[in-house]
This record gives C-alpha cells, sequence and structure tokens, in this order.
C-alpha cells in the first residue's frame, strides 16, 4: 500500500517549521533611485499558523529597505545531500509584509524565536536588534517536478 502524498499545504506547514534559516527579499532604492530587489540571508521561526518571526539588525541593509516599503518574499528551502539535484528540493516562496515589533510587545515571538535559535539570546538583548514579524499573505510552493502551486495563506495550518 502507498502513503499518500502530504497536501501542498502540508508541505508548507512542514517546511516553515522546520526551518532555520531563509533568504529574504525586500525592496531597496537603486543609485538612481529605481526600486531594485536586495536578498539577504536570515534566521526564522514560524510563529502561529500565518506568521515567520526574525531578529534584525536596524542597521542591516534589509532592516533600512523594510522601513520604506514592507512587501517581502522569503524562500524556505528544504536541505540536500551533496549528491542531489538542488532543482528537485521542495520549497516554498512566502510572500507578505513585514511589522517591527517595540521591546514591549515582543514576549511570545521572543520566546518561540529564542526556542528555535538560542545562539541569539545575547544579540537579542542588544538595543538596535528587534524582531519582525512577518504576516503571510500567499505561498508559491515547489513540490517536486510538475507540483506547483501558490496557496493562499488561510490554508495553512500548524
Amino acid at each position: 500500500m502507498m502513503t499518500p502524498e502530504p497536501s501542498t499545504a502540508d508541505l508548507v506547514s512542514d517546511l516553515m517549521n522546520r526551518c532555520r534559516v531563509a533568504s529574504l527579499a525586500t525592496q531597496m532604492s537603486g543609485v538612481d533611485s529605481s526600486p531594485r530587489p536586495y536578498v539577504s540571508l536570515v534566521t526564522v521561526a514560524r510563529v502561529g499558523e500565518t506568521s515567520i518571526a526574525t531578529l534584525l539588525s536596524r542597521l542591516a541593509k534589509h532592516t533600512q529597505n523594510l522601513a520604506k516599503c514592507p512587501a517581502v518574499s522569503l524562500l524556505l528551502c528544504d536541505q540536500t545531500s551533496p549528491d542531489a539535484d538542488p532543482m528537485a528540493a521542495e520549497r516554498v516562496t512566502l510572500m507578505g509584509q513585514v511589522v517591527r515589533l517595540p521591546h514591549e510587545d515582543d514576549m511570545n515571538v521572543r520566546d518561540a524565536f529564542l526556542q528555535k535559535h538560542p545562539n541569539s539570546r545575547m544579540v537579542a538583548g542588544f538595543g538596535d536588534f528587534f524582531f519582525h514579524l512577518m504576516h503571510i499573505e500567499e505561498c508559491h510552493v515547489i513540490a517536486g517536478f510538475g507540483r506547483v502551486e501558490t496557496l493562499p495563506s488561510s490554508s495553512l495550518r500548524v
């Protein structure tokens, strides 16, 4: 008897739960003031059904970009073995908006994030680091060859 493939929404939830790092795409102004994409590596932790937390320094370029435009994409990718085809890896691009949490309002997010990233405890106490919460609106999933789907965040479960 064959085991059924997980649903696309289940795959997204699994990646959101497992992934510790992601590629964050923000928008910045180029030298000629036209918009340019900017991608950086960030640590992440899932917080609830449709949110991802990250801890960012206000000095970082991506954080400065977020202050001007909170719309982001976040790429989560399954780890592959060195001999596996990386293009066959399951992955999801999450799209949504990011908000910075004031220190006095970040306790639940802080706890969830530091549970997944205990080594970040020291910098979490620095005055220029803030927790940010991404509210996911849409998910573009690559679940294998020919298995591509875009889902609303309402289809996600913890």
